[in-house]
This record gives structure tokens, sequence and C-alpha cells, in this order.
């Protein structure tokens, strides 16, 4: 169980269990990492006929405003690129 879930009422949880097809407030890491892994590949499933419809974004690997504003086809701004909540984050386990 994770160490927040306990926080959580009873209507978000079942909120949880019902959006994300999980046991919560019982769930594990590893079902929530699979969960992510799997909400991911089906995105990209969806969008394998219309890849120019889909931006996939690495920030760490230093994609910013040139990634983004191509492909929304729209002008680089003169600002730095904006970050909130910067980290370092494992790579997926797939």
């Amino acid at each position: 169980m994770l160490a927040k879930q306990g926080e959580a009422s009873n209507d978000l949880n079942q909120i949880r269990r019902i959006l994300y097809g999980l046991p919560f407030p019982h769930v594990s890491e590893e079902q929530l990492i699979e969960r992510y892994e799997n909400h991911n590949s089906e995105v990209e499933d969806y969008f394998r006929t219309r890849s120019k419809d889909l931006l996939i974004v690495n920030w760490e690997q230093g994609d910013g405003w040139e990634a983004l504003c191509s492909f929304l086809g729209r002008e680089i701004p003169n600002t730095p690129f904006p970050h909130a909540n910067k980290g370092h984050y494992l790579e997926s386990r797939r």
C-alpha cells in the first residue's frame, strides 16, 4: 500500500477504482506502474496510424519549446521554457 493512500476519502478511492481498475486504497506501486505503462501503450496504439497527431516529449532529454512549437505550428517564444516540479525520474520498466 502506498504511504499517502490512507489520506484519500472512501469516495475518492471509489472513483480511483472505477477510473484505473485498481484496488484502491490497497494498490501496489507495481500495479500503478503497470497501469501507467499500459495507458501509454494504449495511447501510442491509438495514434499509430496518425503519428502527426501525437507529440511525445521527454523534458529530461531537453525537449522544450522547439518540439512543442513545431508540433503546434507556433513561433518559439523568446522566454525560457517553464519547468514546474522539475526532477529526475526512473526510466520506464518496459
